[in-house]
């Protein structure tokens, strides 16, 4: 399970890495150095990496039918009456002494 998240999340960062070295080639049509090449994949990483770490928490997070324990389906809210142990992997870096109250929305139809 984590070797197939991570293997997912490895390919979908190169994917957003190629696509945006892609574009803006294409768009530029001339030809750039190895040290442009080099800052626009920098900036796609930098931009893209919260987004798919943010993805992919909302996804353990969510992904049970009914609330329980630190996970809730979407629209529910979590709230966690103890601290995180150091087994604790729903989220990237959890604060060793925060108690977290977690709610992911789907606002895609209207805010």
């Amino acid at each position: 399970m984590k070797t197939t998240t991570h293997n997912r999340f490895a390919w979908a960062l190169a994917l957003l890495v190629c696509s945006t070295f892609a574009a803006a080639y294409a768009q530029a049509a001339i030809k750039i150095s190895a040290q442009e090449a080099r800052q626009i994949a920098q900036d796609a990483y930098i931009y893209g990496y919260p987004l798919i770490t943010m993805e992919m928490t909302r996804r353990v997070m969510t992904n049970v039918r009914e609330p329980e324990g630190t996970r809730a389906p979407m629209g529910h809210w979590v709230r966690m009456r103890t601290y995180p142990t150091a087994a604790f992997r729903d989220v990237t870096a959890p604060n060793a002494d925060t108690l977290y109250t977690t709610t992911w929305i789907d606002v895609g139809k209207e805010p």
